[in-house]
């Protein structure tokens, strides 16, 4: 039977000789055969008396380093280098006289450490790193110690992520004395599969590269983040539950698991549920629907999406691509729950451009021709973030040969290419197809905390809604040409990029449908220096909308890429009979409330939407440690992925996408009209 151990960071740091006996006895007394001994600094665990605790114990050591600030092996100092030899000479002599077999640790570079390295710049560290590995391989050798070097995941160092990293890197030094030490916690970010990891025919004849570690608790730091000396460790404080820094997993274990739907119900007080906003998606009822639960095809779709992984190919690479790019890269690290990922090709027109784009965003291959990469039998998922004159053709395409789709909004440049994408997609739903839209935004968590208040009847019956979508990229007239200036390729202006936005918001905020428009456009600047000579703008640069919804409901909304000095402000004020919320993305954390239609402390009420148990939050950082505007994009691809494997809709839908679209339509037609009232036109899909 193999040994069953503990590192005592999950009780202590530093440990030390005045702790290190009552803690040893500990293990031993809960039932451990071995026990990883941190040494941090030098001198803090003296070989004599942790030898006879040892002895008394019965517990067989194991030493772990911590590479603390001031540790490097790679791109640093020769005094550092110096110095971290030192440290690494006094963790292998600790072994060698309690009678420790190894030494294990992220020994290359400081932990927190990351940088971006070209892969000649990679092949230069890898060898630096192993000159300055050599003396510290050969004291072990003289002591009988093994070394064992520890894989970290890419937010914790940019030079050994995965085991073929390490045994490429390692390869001259392996063997008796140098191994890899394989810790789960990084293995299930980096690796597609940790028990294949390390494939025999790998292992260098000798080395035991399979030195496993049990996972240890990330509130336990072996970089010094843990407090100053003297000061409470956090392993001691009697800290209520909700406040203690958890693994993602074990935050998603407490609160029943990673919630990947798009809206839950989080009852705040008694009220109302506002009609037309489902907690969860309704599952078919049908047992002979291949969409319900208990159908051989469902079943049989949802083992294929959590076994095997999903194979996706993102068609353009510039900003959108780049922003969902790094949302599939990711996924997988905080969404382990969800289908695994392969980023399996970037698609765009440019060679050159596509390929230096794939390197840099972890993509396995480049390609320019669209068409033939929908058609492959490889790929499972298509997204889409081209300009909108292609978004039609690639996704009907993409769905027709059978690809679950994502296309980043809007869903198309009109009504009709709309329409079409909506019958295309209930085609492809009947044979396990899914597609959604990408409304990022739906995704912040204080939207979406938003969203529930607003459903949970928090704040009454809403009365009115004021949306701004304002920036500034296009105040400068002499700034130039580019696509979403033209409308053959954008399909509108400023109403198409940044209203698309808001109006989505209006209507997913309400649960409820816009079903009339008036609006006014304006251009402010008729043409823009072009390729070849001035030319003429043909859509709009400002938009401004008054829109009702289905219950009475007015909202108010103003779109600009011209405010001078607005970067990327997106503004909601949402106002109800017996309270209102407000939300400002550049302050996306944020969400301000007012619960209480009277009282002397009446306003709105700050309130950081960092906590466990708001939506999505569960699976990034402690409480008040923020996300950003990327974190958006990484949700909503968990949001998708699991959607495909439970076999159900994700959202925002196509159909969401239509009467976003219908909406825009009317908007546009008002202003063609003097600002006239336009109906929306309504829409059974």
């Amino acid at each position: 039977m193999r040994p069953v151990g503990v590192n005592t960071w999950v009780w202590t740091s530093p440990l030390t000789d005045t702790n290190l006996p009552d803690l040893l006895r500990h293990v031993a007394a809960l039932g451990f055969d071995a026990v990883e001994l941190p040494l941090e600094n030098v001198g803090d665990i003296s070989p004599g008396p942790t030898r006879t605790v040892l002895d008394e114990t019965g517990l067989t050591p194991y030493v772990v380093g911590a590479m603390a600030p001031g540790r490097d092996l790679v791109a640093t100092t020769p005094a550092t280098v110096a110095a971290t030899h030192d440290y690494l000479r006094a963790c292998i002599d600790l072994a060698a006289e309690i009678g420790a077999a190894s030494v294990c640790g992220p020994f290359y570079a400081q932990t927190g450490r990351v940088w971006r390295m070209t892969p000649d710049e990679r092949t230069a560290a890898y060898r630096e790193w192993r000159d300055n590995l050599a003396p510290v391989v050969e004291h072990a050798a003289d002591r009988g110690v093994q070394v064992g070097i520890e894989p970290l995941n890419r937010y914790e160092t940019s030079l050994v992520n995965t085991v073929d990293q390490a045994l490429d890197a390692l390869d001259p030094l392996l063997g008796p004395s140098l191994g890899l030490a394989l810790d789960t916690y990084h293995l299930n970010i980096e690796e597609r599969s940790s028990a294949d990891a390390v494939p025999p025919r790998r292992r260098a004849p000798g080395a035991r590269p399979g030195l496993r570690q049990r996972p240890r608790r990330p509130r336990r730091r072996p970089d010094r983040l843990a407090g100053a000396p003297g000061r409470p460790r956090r392993g001691r404080l009697r800290r209520r539950r909700q406040h203690r820094e958890l693994h993602p997993r074990q935050r998603g274990d407490r609160r029943g698991g990673v919630d990947l739907a798009p809206a839950r119900s989080h009852a705040r007080r008694p009220g109302p549920r506002r009609a037309g906003v489902p907690a969860h998606p309704e599952p078919a009822h049908d047992p002979d629907h291949p969409d319900h639960p208990d159908h051989p095809d469902h079943r049989a779709r949802r083992r294929r999406a959590m076994t095997e992984p999903i194979r996706v190919a993102v068609i353009g690479y510039s900003f959108m691509g780049k922003a969902h790019s790094n949302a599939w890269r990711n996924v997988g690290a905080f969404f382990p729950d969800a289908p695994s990922v392969e980023q399996a090709v970037l698609v765009g027109r440019d060679v050159a451009a596509v390929k230096t784009a794939a390197h840099q965003y972890g993509w396995a291959e480049a390609a320019t021709d669209w068409v033939e990469v929908v058609r492959r039998d490889d790929i499972d998922l298509v997204d889409v973030c081209t300009p909108g004159n292609s978004h039609c053709e690639i996704a009907l395409a993409a769905l027709e040969a059978g690809k679950h789709v994502l296309v980043e909004k809007p869903l198309a440049n009109s009504v009709g290419e709309a329409e079409r994408l909506v019958a295309a997609a209930d085609r492809a739903r009947a044979a396990g197809v899914r597609s959604a839209v990408g409304f990022n935004y739906r995704r912040v968590p204080a939207i979406a905390l938003a969203r529930e208040l607003i459903a949970d009847g928090v704040i009454g019956t809403v009365r009115q809604v004021r949306g701004a979508y304002l920036q500034d990229w296009l105040a400068d007239a002499s700034a130039p040409m580019t696509w979403r200036l033209r409308k053959e390729s954008a399909g509108s202006g400023v109403l198409g990029d940044l209203g698309s936005h808001v109006v989505d918001l209006v209507q997913h905020l309400l649960g409820e449908p816009v079903v009339s428009a008036q609006g006014r456009l304006r251009t402010f600047v008729p043409t823009r220096p072009g390729p070849d000579g001035p030319e003429e703008v043909t859509v709009d640069d400002a938009a401004w909308a008054t829109l009702e919804t289905a219950s009475g409901a007015v909202a108010s909304v103003e779109v600009s890429r011209m405010a001078t000095g607005r970067k990327n402000g997106l503004t909601l004020e949402v106002y109800g009979d017996r309270g209102a919320l407000a939300f400002d993305l550049e302050r996306l954390n944020e969400l301000h409330v007012q619960d209480r239609p009277d009282g002397r402390a009446t306003g709105l009420q700050r309130v950081v939407v960092t906590e466990p148990d708001h939506p999505s939050i569960g699976a990034w950082w402690p409480p008040g440690h923020v996300l950003g505007w990327d974190h958006t994009f990484t949700i909503q691809a968990a949001d998708l992925l699991g959607a495909i494997a439970a076999g159900t809709d994700p959202t925002p839908t196509f159909a969401d996408g239509l009467a976003v679209q219908q909406a825009l339509t009317a908007i546009e037609a008002s202003s063609d009209r003097d600002g006239a009232r336009v109906a929306v036109r309504p829409e059974e899909h």
